[in-house]
């Protein structure tokens, strides 16, 4: 499965003010050059924030960038949540890629969920984070047993881009640097 521009989407998962320091590996650098990357490609984003009374707001730095686009919910499954699920359907894109918080819980069961609806999730594993650095390996080889595509930012930006050729190919490139 190759993905391209017009047949992807992103969903962004929890990542929220007052869990991302108890993760154990910094990701919000990788997290911004993909949705920086994403949305130059403009590539449709949605954003969740899991029970963000008590886990606060999406970080300043991705929320900036998403312009609204957050959904609040309190399932793990970011597909649990009806009007996430409503937002999926509307933008009718066959390839989601997934990332944030926590890699086992909400990242995991929203791609889970994504292939049972029908459509290819991608795992975006350097920028999906767990407390524990074994449960998100685990998660990943999850992912893999449940032929889920796991994919890092910078392969899935130049997946996009296609060729240097691409119009967009200069802006990409020193986003990722």
């Amino acid at each position: 499965m190759r993905i391209s521009q017009n047949d992807v989407m992103a969903i962004l998962i929890d990542m929220q003010e007052r869990i991302m320091p108890t993760m154990c590996e910094s990701i919000e650098d990788r997290a911004g050059v993909l949705v920086s990357g994403l949305l130059t490609l403009e590539i449709p984003i949605i954003g969740t924030e899991q029970y963000p009374k008590g886990l606060g707001e999406t970080i300043s730095s991705l929320k900036e960038l998403l312009n609204g686009e957050i959904y609040q919910k309190v399932e793990f499954s970011a597909c649990k949540n009806s009007a996430i699920k409503a937002k999926i359907r509307e933008i009718r894109r066959e390839n989601v890629l997934v990332f944030g918080l926590e890699a086992h819980i909400c990242v995991l069961q929203t791609c889970l969920d994504l292939k049972k609806m029908g459509l290819n999730p991608i795992l975006v594993s350097d920028c999906a984070a767990s407390r524990r650095e074994f449960d998100k390996q685990i998660a990943i080889k999850r992912a893999i047993q449940e032929n889920i595509t796991v994919a890092t930012a910078e392969s899935v930006l130049f997946e996009l881009l296609v060729s240097k050729e691409h119009p967009k190919f200069r802006e990409i490139s020193k986003i990722i640097k």
